[in-house]
């Protein structure tokens, strides 16, 4: 069971560093540090301001009913914010430190210059199939051994490294925006499965979310290009 302390509503409130992301009528509030978000309303996130910019919780309730007519909730209001892990406990208590590991290798993996050579890979891996016709993927290529134990087994083999660029793809490309993520090993039915958590996603710009969400496709097409390279050579 989960308990908060009571808290003065004529002391202003200690809260964590907060990110905001306003999409229409409602806003998105929370810690970066530890992937914790809420949504609110819009004059409920102006509440959460003016709080966060030092103003007691007794003042901010009487602003609000200044500035919109109606009665705040202000005890709810804090319950919430304490339930989100918002608010800090004490003065020393601060936001986690640690920065966002392998932001540099992000940034890199999506520079310029790394499309630029993503896109004569790919091109040149083009240009492979078209001037030699045999190198296009097909099902014998998969089904190349009459043993599908065998099959299953250079499958899996060849699967892992894949998998892990997959995934680190949607990694990178989100720690590059200061996006916390993670790789896990999951289960999806009986199926062995590696996800990327990348939650922090809800409090970064809408256009900014498709290259994390997409970036795995770009590795496997990289892969297959990288592969047909390899073949024609």
């Amino acid at each position: 069971m989960t308990t908060h302390a009571v808290l003065d509503l004529d002391q202003p409130v200690r809260l964590y560093p907060l990110v905001y992301l306003a999409e229409g009528d409602e806003v998105t509030i929370g810690r970066a540090d530890i992937d914790s978000y809420g949504i609110f309303p819009a004059d409920g996130a102006a509440a959460v301001r003016r709080l966060a910019d030092g103003d007691t919780p007794r003042e901010v309730a009487r602003w609000f009913e200044q500035q919109y007519g109606e009665v705040l909730e202000i005890d709810e209001l804090l319950a919430g914010l304490a339930e989100l892990e918002l608010v800090r406990a004490s003065e020393r208590d601060g936001a986690d430190p640690t920065g966002i590991r392998y932001q540099r290798l992000g940034r890199a993996l999506f520079s310029p210059l790394a499309w630029v050579c993503y896109l004569v890979l790919v091109a040149w891996a083009v240009l492979d199939l078209v001037r030699q016709p045999d190198l296009i993927p097909n099902y014998n290529q998969v089904f190349f051994s009459s043993y599908y134990t065998v099959i299953q087994l250079v499958l899996l083999i060849a699967a892992i490294p894949l998998l892990l660029l997959h995934e680190s793809f949607h990694a990178l490309a989100g720690r590059r925006l200061g996006v916390r993520s993670a790789m896990r090993l999951s289960w999806r039915f009986y199926f062995l499965v590696l996800e990327t958590s990348l939650d922090g996603l809800v409090v970064v710009p809408r256009r900014k979310r498709y290259l994390p969400i997409l970036a795995g496709m770009l590795a496997d097409l990289l892969a297959v290009a990288a592969c047909i390279v390899i073949a024609g050579l």
